[in-house]
């Protein structure tokens, strides 16, 4: 094998790594927006897997965490930003 050849054989190759990425990050954006309980904005009640229910909280985004499901990753309450990592248990009102 030649360096020409082994180089075009690299180019090739990230060229590859490149479109399964895009196509990976484009099915998990489907996947999400296919999935979401509610939209981003909305206003909701939140049951959170330690059981603590969290009342009128802006929703900021979505996130496919370990139980693989679409959940919120973040939301707003009292101009604070919080962050969820792991799955909450459910949205139990949109306000």
């Amino acid at each position: 094998m030649t360096k020409d050849a082994y180089l075009e054989g690299i180019e090739i190759y990230k060229l590859k790594i490149k479109d399964a990425e895009e196509y990976k990050k484009t099915l998990k954006e489907d996947y999400i927006e296919s999935n979401k309980p509610c939209n981003i904005g909305d206003y909701v009640d939140i049951i959170l897997c330690s059981e603590r229910l969290v009342k009128n909280v802006k929703v900021c985004s979505f996130g496919i965490l370990k139980d693989k499901k679409v959940c919120i990753t973040s939301y707003k309450k009292d101009s604070k930003m919080k962050y969820i990592t792991t799955p909450h248990l459910e949205i139990i009102n949109k306000i």
